[in-house]
Order: C-alpha cells, then structure tokens, then sequence
C-alpha cells in the first residue's frame, strides 16, 4: 500500500525479507515506477535511476539500512 502525499512524494510500505517488520520511506517516485518494480518488468536502475544503494534495498527487499546493520554486524 501506498499513500500519495503530493504529485511527487509517496510513503512507500515493504515488509523486510530480513525480519518482516513493515517499514514506510517518503520517496520521490511514481505509481507506475513501482509498479514496474513491484512486477520485476526492467532493471530497477533503469526504472529509478540515480537513487541511492538503500532506496533501492527498501524497494526491492524492503530492509532499512540500520536493520541490515543490526541484522548483520549485530
């Protein structure tokens, strides 16, 4: 699920692969680009180019960066 909050910005949910503790992240993306993320229909840097190492881990897996810290260097 996923909230609109203006034309760019939407509160994005996942579940974590790592724990399955739902997160949220304000991110700056469409409905159509994650619904190609969601269906794995192109590489996700083609669909969100330029966004960060964890924006795409959030997308794609769900995990924050401080749960994979947590999770791995625990």
């Amino acid at each position: 699920m996923q909230v609109k909050l203006n034309d760019s910005i939407m509160v994005v949910l996942r579940r974590s692969i790592l724990t399955e503790v739902v997160h949220t992240k304000d991110i700056c993306i469409t409905q159509e680009q994650l619904s190609k993320i969601d269906t794995f229909r192109e590489p996700i840097e083609t669909i969100v180019p330029g966004f960060s190492k964890e924006t795409i881990n959030f997308l794609v897996y769900g995990f924050t960066q401080d749960e994979w810290d947590a999770f791995f260097n625990g």
